[in-house]
């Protein structure tokens, strides 16, 4: 309850906690050898309660992609993601960045959840509880970075 009042107190602080996640991590999404170090030895889980701060709707897909139970996702934020839920949280977090990077925080939200005819009318966010749903998106991103439709 207090978050939501929060949120409307500032609502440019979940934008900009999003963008400082994406520039922290940029680095390591460019190395696949630090990519895979930071998979191997966990992951925060304050990148899980940034990640619903900034696009709540991923809740009931973070549920499905970790195998938790929507009442124990706050569980998460403490502590360190174990490999097999830190490769899903960053693979989601290097979508909505580069979604960021291409769109802007406001646009980016907006595009992952609007249906795309491109992902045969599923919206982006709703495939990003499986590897193969999250590489349809990066494909289709890939495909607006290199000009190949928009």
């Amino acid at each position: 309850m207090t978050t939501s009042i929060h949120k409307a107190a500032n609502p440019t602080l979940y934008k900009q906690s999003v963008s400082d996640a994406c520039a922290v991590s940029a680095t390591i999404f460019a190395n696949k050898r630090s990519y895979l170090q930071l998979v191997r030895d966990g992951v925060s889980g304050d990148k899980v309660k940034t990640l619903l701060q900034w696009l709540p709707e991923l809740k009931p897909v973070l549920v499905v992609a970790l195998s938790i139970s929507a009442a124990n996702i706050s569980r998460l934020y403490k502590g360190t993601l174990p490999s097999h839920q830190a490769e899903p949280v960053l693979d989601m977090l290097q979508l909505i960045c580069r979604a960021e990077n291409l769109f802007g925080p406001d646009m980016a939200r907006q595009w992952l959840n609007s249906p795309m005819p491109a992902l045969s009318g599923d919206k982006p966010i709703a495939l990003f509880d499986s590897f193969v749903g999250r590489k349809m998106v990066a494909d289709v991103l890939q495909a607006i970075e290199f000009g190949e439709f928009s």
